[in-house]
């Protein structure tokens, strides 16, 4: 082969090697942008990991009976329904992830009781949460039971819980 056909030659594999490295580069950066920016959705996880805490955890309103000596989540205590409850048992600390209101109904005696979770906030929040981009706010229902006096009778938890996004 002569020397220009030589040039040519490599000239033509640099061309190639060169579209090859940028088609590499190009597909790396996309797969690192749909692995980075992509949304999680933890704000769905936080509203989830609430409501179970407050349902099932011995330190809530999980109902506790004595003669077998355990704790029944979904069996809300009557009397452990307070804010000093809720607030001793889920604490974020100073960063605040979570405002919630909590409203248990007795179906039976149409007894309502209501709780907040950081008020201040809730009220701060809930004005822009017509903009999921800001603060999301889902409604949850769960049909419980409650531990009265009277013994156990049906009962209903809304869950109204506010996160801000990101």
């Amino acid at each position: 082969m002569n020397k220009k056909a030589m040039s040519a030659y490599h000239l033509t594999m640099w061309i190639i090697r060169i579209m090859l490295i940028a088609t590499v580069a190009i597909f790396l950066g996309f797969v690192i942008y749909l692995l980075v920016v992509n949304d999680v959705g933890i704000e769905h996880l936080r509203t989830q990991l609430f409501i179970e805490r407050a349902l099932t955890s011995s330190d809530c309103f999980a109902y506790y009976d004595e003669q077998t000596g355990r704790y029944y989540g979904n069996i809300i205590d009557e009397t452990r329904f307070t804010e000093e409850i809720l607030s001793g048992c889920i604490d974020y600390g100073d960063n605040k992830y979570i405002a919630a209101k909590l409203t248990l109904t007795n179906l039976e005696s149409q007894k309502v009781s209501k709780l907040e979770y950081d008020p201040e906030s809730f009220k701060k929040w809930e004005p822009f949460t017509f903009d999921e981009r800001y603060y999301l706010k889902e409604f949850r229902q769960r049909y419980v039971l409650i531990a009265t006096q009277q013994g156990m009778q049906k009962g209903k938890l809304e869950f109204e819980v506010i996160t801000p996004t990101g």
